[in-house]
């Protein structure tokens, strides 16, 4: 069965800034070229969390509709004059909104005209997501680019409140800046999607912000960038109309610092399109239940349902409770749980990486996926690297504000399917998520968890104690690459089983024989593909299906030596095999103080929390925020994982691990790139480096000689990195003793003259301290590469003089 999605877009714009639309008028992007100017790029199924609310004063509530979408009396179309306009009409009142965009400068307008059918008191709220920065690097981390922006609230002598938002981070046109404003008044502001959504939004979906008085007028520089304004109240009586302005006035690169006043209103007055307009054609509206924002939330489990399900009060280890209300806990092994109340109180959700029991081995075909939550239970799924070898997409909301992301499962409602979202509980072990959703008069369990040898990943879904069978559809947002809508995606059936493939330039060159393996249970077997109506790519597979008691869907795939068909997993072997195989890693590590039983607990639950962690550093690199990953930084691996292995006395892997970092010093320079993949990807890289990175790896050198007396790792060979070849490896191999000289000669070359104190170069570990004098990289010097210089070398002199004292002992 198929499902044609339309995913042409409309452009209103001026050559240079665009506001994008997609086929149903939902705003997809606002874009000046490369520049991302919203944060998100909202996806065909989904609503923009960008709107303007009209709010219907009620006393001391507020009745809230937005006006850009979703609402049930909504019309949208296109318009002549390079416009696009949306008509809502409710008993009390009629809402026009026309945006457009300026034809000399960089600036957009939503016009907002409410006419009231009776007497009524209303004010209009208009938020925007924000980012500012290049489209790249905006889909790498969207609170990373946030983190930059710089907002200044300017209070007008006639218009209100207006907010400027720069990026301090440079950008391919500058540090660009946007004015967010009104021609009508503004009388209060936020400035971030956390202010405004709230903590509880993920749990409930509901805006707190809109039923306030007033928004907080706070500045806060977060990690969702959102500024939202509120006109001041309008009151209407029956027939009468009045109309508000918004506007968004760009500027490509405000170089020095943000601004110290806001931008002229008559100016951008001017620049509002003049001329009356006419209906082109009216844009129809299609259904499907991904365009249904309805989610099931569990029900708060009592007492006695947190001891049926995980364990007995008096089993439970450092709890948190808040105003006597029970939070979370740890229990048995490696278990933690975490109470739907939690959240509430938390802005970043909860959420876990796992990964097949083979990570630890880097160069193995790994399967890693990332849980949330709120209802994601696989997302970024990948065999491999995890930034270009990706089944499912990523969740790039920590609210929970796009429901389509990864997969999701839905249940049929009397309004239709809604998608399960915050459960009663959630529980993590090493690996594996469990979701645990009181539904109705019973229990619906999701467990999502990998296999301890193999390259799979397993969804069971069970129901106890319900009356009827459910009936559900499971969700899986295909990408087959690296962000989503790059890749033309192909699924082809076999049986039961999927197999997902796709055209990626990237994945052709580096991963030829990557395919994915989709095997639902046989109650799950009916299947819609939800395509892309233009390109025919497959964006979404829809699993159906009654559940009585329990259903699965496995993931594998084929890859390297790898090639997972057909196979099935059993949560509780492979949970007890994963322990097994962990446990073994750190040498049956466990402590007790006779004296102190807590602190022993602590620290025997952190050694296992610590070596998962350690372990999708090294082999799966990515987070649950910083989701691009897949590589080593040199600084951090000569730390992390090369530290974690010392310590566990893995020095089979310390050396390939040493082996792999040298392999990457460039031949042209002795440096290394800031970070570099590891994998299939290698030849992927950051050149430039900080002034500190060529110190890390002869540090992490001197302490395995120190640790292991094995100088003839110094006759190992290794190839270098060329610049010159892309990245490529030399095909002649040196010694690493070779490479330590090139090494020390890079160190040497780049003192300050007349010193022996290391020049600053492009940075040391603090990323943000980069000196606004470009000369100064060669004249100053950095506190934290001298000692950290000092160190590598006495460590490496200390070793090899003992070494060669054990020697010439053995010798006489």
């Amino acid at each position: 069965m198929l499902f044609n999605a339309p995913t042409h877009t409309t452009k209103i714009g001026n050559g240079s800034l665009a506001l994008e639309f997609n086929a149903n008028n939902t705003l997809r992007a606002i874009k000046a070229g490369n520049l991302m100017v919203s944060q998100f790029e909202t996806p065909t199924t989904q609503n923009a969390i960008s709107n303007i609310f009209l709010r219907e004063h009620k006393g001391t509530s507020f009745e809230v509709t937005p006006l850009l979408f979703s609402n049930a009396n909504i019309e949208t179309f296109e318009l002549s004059g390079n416009r696009i306009g949306w008509k809502t009409t409710t008993d009390n009142w009629v809402a026009t909104v026309i945006a457009s965009v300026a034809e000399l400068t960089d600036v957009y307008f939503y016009q907002v005209e409410v006419t009231s059918r009776t007497d009524m008191t209303y004010d209009l709220v208009y938020g925007q997501d924000m980012a500012l920065a290049d489209a790249g690097a905006v889909k790498t981390n969207e609170a990373y680019c946030c983190q930059y922006l710089d907002h200044q609230v300017f209070d007008t002598d006639n218009n209100g409140f207006a907010v400027c938002s720069r990026q301090n981070l440079p950008q391919s046109s500058g540090n660009p800046m946007i004015q967010l404003g009104s021609l009508s008044k503004v009388i209060a502001y936020s400035t971030d999607g956390y202010q405004f959504f709230g903590n509880q939004y993920k749990v409930d979906q509901v805006i707190p912000a809109l039923q306030q008085p007033t928004l907080c007028s706070e500045k806060y520089q977060y990690e969702m960038g959102y500024i939202a304004l509120q006109t001041e109240a309008v009151s209407l009586t029956a027939g009468q109309g009045e109309e508000t302005v918004f506007y968004g006035k760009l500027e490509m690169d405000c170089p020095k610092s943000n601004v110290k006043q806001a931008n002229s209103v008559d100016a951008i007055t001017n620049a509002l399109p003049k001329g009356q307009w006419e209906v082109v054609r009216q844009v129809e509206l299609f259904d499907h239940q991904l365009f249904n924002d309805d989610i099931i939330v569990g029900k708060p489990l009592t007492t006695a349902e947190i001891t049926e399900f995980f364990c007995e009060p008096s089993e439970r280890r450092f709890e948190e409770n808040r105003e006597q209300e029970l939070l979370s806990f740890f229990y048995g092994e490696n278990h933690y749980v975490t109470l739907q109340e939690k959240e509430k109180h938390l802005e970043r959700a909860t959420g876990h990486v796992i990964a097949s029991g083979n990570n630890q081995d880097c160069q193995q075909a790994i399967m890693s996926s990332t849980h949330h939550i709120f209802g994601i239970f696989n997302s970024q799924l990948t065999l491999g690297n995890t930034s270009f070898n990706k089944l499912l997409g990523v969740n790039r909301n920590s609210l929970n504000q796009f429901k389509h992301t990864g997969q999701r499962i839905w249940v049929k409602q009397e309004s239709g399917y809604a998608a399960l979202g915050m459960p009663s509980a959630y529980e993590v072990g090493l690996n594996f998520s469990r979701w645990v959703y009181k539904y109705q008069n019973g229990f619906i369990l999701v467990t999502s968890f990998s296999s301890a040898e193999e390259p799979v990943v397993q969804l069971d879904i069970e129901t106890q104690g319900l009356e009827e069978a459910l009936d559900i559809q499971v969700s899986h947002q295909l990408v087959f690459g690296n962000n989503e809508n790059e890749s033309e995606v192909t699924v082809s059936r076999d049986n039961d089983t999927f197999v997902v493939s796709g055209s990626d330039e990237l994945i052709a060159k580096k991963s030829q024989d990557l395919s994915f393996i989709i095997t639902p249970s046989s109650n799950l077997a009916e299947a819609e593909l939800i395509q892309d109506s233009e390109t025919g790519s497959a964006q979404f597979l829809m699993l159906k299906g009654k559940l009585t008691d329990n259903a699965s869907v496995t993931f594998g795939g084929t890859f390297k030596d790898a090639d997972t068909r057909g196979i099935s997993l059993d949560f509780a072997i492979e949970k007890g095999l994963y322990q097994v195989n962990q446990d073994a890693l750190i040498k049956q590590f466990s402590i007790k103080l006779s004296n102190d039983e807590d602190s022993s607990q602590k620290l025997n639950d952190m050694m296992q929390w610590f070596t998962h962690n350690a372990l999708v550093h090294y082999s799966t690199p990515h987070g649950l925020e910083q989701y691009s990953g897949a590589a080593w930084g040199t600084r951090d691996v000569s730390q992390g994982p090369f530290e974690f292995f010392m310590a566990m006395q893995e020095y089979d892997k310390v050396e390939q691990l040493l082996e792999t970092i040298y392999s990457h010093q460039y031949i042209e320079t002795g440096t290394w790139p800031q970070w570099f993949m590891f994998d299939n990807y290698a030849s992927i890289q950051q050149e430039e480096a900080h002034g500190d990175i060529v110190v890390w790896p002869l540090k992490a050198l001197a302490d395995y000689i120190n640790t292991t007396s094995n100088v003839d790792i110094l006759e190992t060979q290794i190839p270098f990195t060329s610049i010159e070849k892309e990245f490529g490896f030399t095909e002649e191999t040196t010694t690493l003793f070779a490479h330590v000289e090139r090494q020390i000669k890079h160190i040497e070359d780049n003192l300050v003259p007349g010193t022996f104190l290391s020049c600053y170069g492009d940075g040391d570990w603090d990323d943000t301290l980069q000196p606004a004098n470009q000369s100064l990289r060669e004249n100053m010097v950095s506190g934290w590469t001298i000692p950290l210089t000092l160190q590598a070398l006495q460590t490496m002199i200390t070793a090899l003089e003992a070494t060669v004292n054990t020697l010439l002992s053995v010798a006489n």
